[in-house]
């Protein structure tokens, strides 16, 4: 159960690392974000 609510709560905050540079028109960001959270 621990487990899954961290899962939930690290999608949310990847969504919202994602979402910010979208609303900003920095499109060239996310993929320098996600080798972050892959990282």
């Amino acid at each position: 159960m621990i487990g899954v609510r961290e899962g939930l709560e690290a999608g949310l905050v990847v969504s919202n690392l994602m979402a910010t540079p979208v609303r900003a028109d920095a499109r060239s960001l996310p993929p320098q974000a996600w080798t972050g959270v892959l990282a």
